[in-house]
């Protein structure tokens, strides 16, 4: 099994830090708050202070990573399962380069639902649609579908994430052994579910075949009355 675990978080970045690097997988400093493997931030990521009051996930002003655009992408250094991913999509709120107005500036007036994929070696493994006023302070995107913290994937990809706020994310993820079970056991369920499917839609047309190729039995002829053999005494 998937046995260690590990939180990526902003939270002990010192307070003078400029922008977020492309790969980060929490303060070098710190074991706790940090991935041991490579983390990429793909997109117009960037490093700002908390804008919502304080919370239970975070307090105002502490560094989250925020999306200045609709799409982006977190990718591992190896496969893993994403237990909790905390998120926040304020509504109405404008994000860009300096809190300018740009060419580059995102705006978010319209509540649209944030989706969330996770993907393994490209196939898309789950989709999570959260809606828009679930995401008014932090929550968990990844809590609203059962199982999906189980499945095991490298990225992340989000869509319609303009001006998306992560403060922290926390992995499972075990030995190279493991980790070849785990995408074995992906594999031949996925070999299975697609059977099954291509079997069912099938189904219909393989009974009618068969039906069609019976021969039909032939009527037996109708019981009619016997004569009395004579016989000569």
């Amino acid at each position: 099994s998937l046995s260690k675990s590990a939180l990526l978080s902003f939270r002990r970045l010192p307070p003078w830090q400029q922008g977020l690097p492309r790969f980060f997988a929490g303060a070098a400093t710190n074991a706790f708050g940090s991935l041991p493997f490579k983390v990429e931030w793909e997109g117009p990521w960037a490093l700002t202070g908390n804008p919502l009051p304080d919370g239970f996930v975070l307090k105002k002003h502490r560094f989250v990573a925020e999306l200045q655009g609709p799409v982006g992408h977190i990718r591992f250094g190896r496969p893993v399962c994403v237990l909790q991913l905390e998120v926040s999509q304020p509504i109405e709120r404008h994000c860009g380069v300096d809190g300018t107005t740009s060419a580059t500036q995102s705006y978010r007036t319209l509540p649209t639902p944030l989706l969330v994929q996770g993907k393994l070696h490209g196939a898309t493994v789950f989709s999570e649609a959260v809606a828009a006023w679930e995401l008014g302070t932090f929550v968990n995107a990844l809590a609203f579908t059962a199982l999906t913290s189980a499945h095991l994937i490298d990225s992340l990809t989000f869509l319609g994430a303009d001006c998306l706020l992560v403060a922290a994310l926390q992995v499972s993820y075990g030995s190279e052994e493991a980790l070849e079970k785990a995408e074995a056991h992906f594999v031949e369920d996925f070999a299975s579910s697609k059977h099954q499917s291509q079997s069912q839609s099938g189904g219909g047309k393989d009974s009618t075949a068969k039906s069609a190729q019976q021969p039909t039995a032939k009527p037996k002829p109708k019981a009619t009355s016997a004569k009395p053999v004579e016989t000569s005494e």
